[in-house]
């Protein structure tokens, strides 16, 4: 009888161990989904200083209206240099700074809405980082398809932007 109540015990607890890490592997795949067109935050909860989009149609939308060009952070879940690139470089504070001057839009490429973009700019494998114009050209010399550290990919920022600059 005793040992009955034991293994009904150990039962108990294995199954709420299972229940836990289900709900852990929800949380984990769903981090950064987000309403149709809203701000969201990043992998693993990090919060930027500026708000990034997760509709691509909304953010281009948003970049005719204010004339500014557009920076795209197509990662996905399981992308491990994705959440690198996101944590170590998006979320410098220097590089957030420089975002100011995009639009910025952050594709979760699993999602069915974002399956079209593979195609549309080519993207080969994650991280990929796509720069555009306001008007939705895309800037391809500037595409980043890896992970970069914040010193680098600065100087990738500011040769987008006096590009742009040449171009008005």
């Amino acid at each position: 009888m005793k040992q009955n109540r034991v293994f009904a015990r150990q039962f108990k607890i294995a199954g709420l161990v299972v229940a836990l890490c289900a709900f852990a592997w929800a949380g984990y795949n769903f981090v950064g989904s987000a309403p149709e067109g809203a701000p969201i935050k990043g992998h693993g909860g990090e919060q930027p200083a500026y708000p990034w989009l997760s509709d691509f149609k909304a953010g281009l939308k948003q970049a005719e209206q204010e004339s500014k060009p557009i920076v795209i952070d197509a990662w996905a879940p399981w992308c491990s240099s994705c959440k690198v690139l996101w944590k170590k470089t998006f979320m410098n504070e220097k590089i957030q700074d420089q975002l100011q001057g995009f639009v910025r839009i952050k594709l979760n490429m699993d999602e069915e809405k974002n399956q079209a973009y593979w195609e549309d700019f080519g993207i080969k494998g994650l991280p990929w980082v796509g720069f555009l114009t306001a008007e939705g050209v895309e800037l391809k010399e500037y595409t980043l398809n890896d992970y970069e550290d914040p010193e680098p990919f600065m100087e990738r920022l500011k040769s987008v932007m006096a590009a742009l600059a040449e171009k008005r």
